[in-house]
């Protein structure tokens, strides 16, 4: 039915309706006017302009439920001023589970760096958690979903405040202060600090190791801590094995709870257009904190996932998933709960 069928029923039906054209015309109206000033800008100032998009279909065994979507859309602008800063924003808009697409700043920062400072940079803003193995956007991932320790042992986005140093043979540092996890804002006395020590070898890989303590929320003040440490080997140029472990704490007034996890994974390029990835993942909530469904238990994750690069920007894969818990906790149609779920998705994604 079309926003006219609505006129000769009832005014308050068109009222809404109305409401929702205007609001719909005023979307419509400023990403016309950003695509307009954007296009100006680069045309003037060199402005880098990149994204992606990404879809899929996805399956599950316990209700066979199963559908086709849009699962996210992202712009990322990015401009250098002199060789002194640059300015980054990605924008990107994500399904919220329910088919909607709704908008999202994902980072914007500025980074400061000085000749006078050597190798230090400073960055202000929100930008991506730099602690764990796995990235966070899809043309960055060798499979559709992410680890169980990326999902519930980490932050994704920080908003504060961020050092960057190089320490000569081989060694980073970052160092930074924000508001806690994934808060863009948050009015604690108390603010949430972390840093990531990195060594790199162009023959063997990258070793990281992160650390990050803070109040858990503005409402609850416990303090809670991880410590992360994470690899990348390359030993043949087509094959990537990478892991991680993870443990973290919540310290309250009467207890201290923890969880742990690790995941350990392997990537093959069997030729230019396909490769084949295995991933294994573990987590251990033992005092039910973490895993959503405040009950102690222990869950598995077994991934593989065969890749498709079929060029110029273009990249499929399939991925075939089976969750594994120690408790009743994959909910079936019927309020019928099981140990275990199996999943299927078929994603394809453009970059640009």
């Amino acid at each position: 039915m079309t926003f006219l069928n609505y006129i000769p029923n009832s005014t308050i039906i068109y009222n809404k309706s109305g409401e929702r054209m205007i609001k719909f015309l005023k979307y419509i109206s400023t990403f016309i006017v950003l695509a307009l000033c954007v296009t100006n800008i680069s045309a003037q100032s060199k402005l880098s302009i990149s994204g992606f998009v990404d879809g899929s279909y996805f399956y599950n065994n316990l209700n066979n439920y199963n559908t086709f979507g849009l699962d996210q859309v992202e712009v990322d602008l990015e401009k250098s001023f002199k060789k002194s800063a640059s300015l980054r924003t990605d924008i990107e808009w994500i399904n919220n589970g329910s088919g909607k697409l709704l908008p999202k700043i994902e980072q914007g920062y500025v980074t400061f760096s000085s000749e006078f400072f050597g190798s230090l940079k400073l960055t202000f803003g929100k930008f991506n958690a730099p602690i764990g193995f796995e990235s966070l956007d899809p043309p960055d991932m060798y499979q559709y979903s992410h680890a169980l320790v990326f999902d519930y042992g980490l932050p994704t986005n920080l908003t504060g405040l961020m050092l960057f140093s190089k320490l000569g043979s081989g060694f980073n540092l970052s160092a930074y202060i924000c508001n806690g996890w994934d808060k863009n804002a948050a009015l604690t006395k108390t603010k949430t600090f972390g840093a990531r020590l990195e060594y790199s070898s162009e023959k063997w890989g990258d070793l990281h190791l992160s650390v990050i303590r803070g109040p858990q929320n503005s409402i609850e003040k416990n303090t809670r801590n991880v410590f992360d440490l994470d690899f990348t080997l390359t030993p043949v140029k087509k094959i990537i094995i990478g892991g991680e472990l993870n443990y973290g704490t919540v310290k309250t007034e009467t207890n201290t709870l923890n969880w742990n996890g690790f995941l350990l994974m392997s990537h093959c390029d069997i030729t230019d257009y396909l490769g084949l990835t295995l991933r294994y993942g573990f987590f251990n909530d033992q005092n039910g904190i973490r895993l959503s469904n405040g009950l102690p238990e222990k869950r598995q994750a077994y991934t593989i996932a065969p890749t498709f690069s079929l060029g110029n920007g273009l990249s499929a894969l399939l991925e075939f998933r089976l969750d594994v818990s120690d408790k009743n906790i994959f909910n079936q149609a019927g309020n019928n709960y099981r140990k275990s779920l199996l999943t299927m998705a078929f994603e394809v994604t453009y970059s640009f």
